[in-house]
């Protein structure tokens, strides 16, 4: 198969990594973006948030589901490099420039790069194409 008919087969790095990384912030900014205050318990004291659970388990199907089809298209190394940064990049934004940003939010944005890097690699790996 001649190098063009491959590279139209399977699309531009670029075009993919533009993609990812598109998708990644859509979904974020739809499931985490809107909700930003944290909740405190009166009985308690306690102060939860600002996401809900099913929040953070959708953006984890959701970029799963990302990390899936750039590896069953051969990009799962592409995968591994822009989905966790633009994450993590995404995340550092918005963690930064909230009302309540308390300077922790470095740590946080390392979390989030360490632990999207590590489930988009498992999942485009081991469903990329040999």
């Amino acid at each position: 198969m001649s190098e063009q008919r491959m590279a139209v087969k399977g699309g531009s790095p670029v075009v993919w990594a533009v993609g990812a990384a598109v998708a990644t912030v859509v979904a974020y900014l739809a499931l985490l973006g809107w909700h930003a205050e944290k909740t405190l318990d009166p009985a308690t004291g306690r102060e939860t948030g600002p996401y809900e659970a099913w929040q953070a388990i959708s953006l984890a199907v959701v970029i799963g589901i990302l990390a899936a089809i750039m590896g069953r298209a051969g990009k799962a190394l592409l995968a591994i490099e822009v989905i966790p940064a633009t994450l993590a990049l995404v995340f550092a934004i918005d963690a930064a420039t909230g009302d309540n940003a308390d300077g922790l939010w470095v740590i946080g944005a390392l979390l989030v790069l360490i632990c999207a890097a590590a489930g988009v690699a498992v999942v485009a790996l081991l469903l990329q194409r040999k």
